[in-house]
């Protein structure tokens, strides 16, 4: 396992560099509009329970566009796969929560196809599916838990994780040891270069700085009506 992070930016291919310039322009305006006000996305009252579905439009495309910059901050690799990024998978869990389950879900298989720009690692149709979309829908599953960001930040890893463990176990299982059970190896594995990732999100949402960061741009919903 290496310190990647300027290595790994300076090797960027040209359509990766036009992927983040555009995501970074993205990002910094619809934070301006967001922190402005601008009609037209401004935070509206809906009727319990509703969603203005412009509004989720434009957190999903920033929340997606900030993970998918984060990603590529990477400060370690792991020989066979996985990295240790800057909090990649927060914004995704906090879409997920601010949003709901379903609407996480979404944003985040439309990260995991992102991915497919980085390095994308293809062996088998089922294989692409559980790596890319599915293991990062699984960062929506912070939906289930909209008043404990920690706990969905850790289904969501876990979520993670057990799609992974599965590609690895399913369709990697000759890279194992000798002697060793793939499905072990492959949980372990996973588990050793997913859990930081997730740790760092983790640790991160419980900080007073990124709360009060998150408050600025989080949206003004009306809850639902309890039964």
């Amino acid at each position: 396992m290496d310190f990647t992070l300027f290595e790994e930016l300076g090797k960027l291919k040209w359509f990766s560099i036009a992927a983040l310039v555009f995501a970074a322009a993205l990002t910094a305006y619809l934070v301006y509009l967001l922190l402005k006000g601008k009609k037209g996305i401004r935070e509206k009252e809906m009727p319990v329970g509703a969603v203005d579905p412009t509004l989720s439009l434009v957190y999903g495309a920033l929340c997606v566009a900030l993970s998918f910059i984060l990603s590529y901050l990477r400060l370690f690799r792991m020989p066979q796969g996985g990295s240790l990024t800057i909090a990649s998978m927060l914004p995704l869990a906090l879409y997920s929560q601010w949003f709901g389950l379903k609407r996480g879900l979404l944003a985040g298989a439309a990260f995991g196809f992102l991915q497919l720009l980085q390095d994308a690692y293809i062996v088998h149709l089922l294989q692409l599916l559980l790596d890319y979309p599915l293991a990062f829908m699984c960062v929506g599953l912070a939906g289930l838990f909209p008043n404990n960001l920690p706990l969905g930040l850790l289904a969501g890893g876990l979520g993670r994780i057990l799609c992974s463990t599965l590609s690895g176990a399913i369709f990697f299982a000759k890279f194992s040891p000798e002697g060793m059970n793939p499905w072990a190896y492959s949980f372990v594995y996973n588990a050793l270069a997913l859990g930081p990732d997730q740790l760092i999100c983790i640790v991160l949402a419980l900080m007073p700085p990124v709360k009060r960061a998150v408050s600025l741009i989080a949206p003004k919903l009306r809850p639902k009506e309890s039964a």
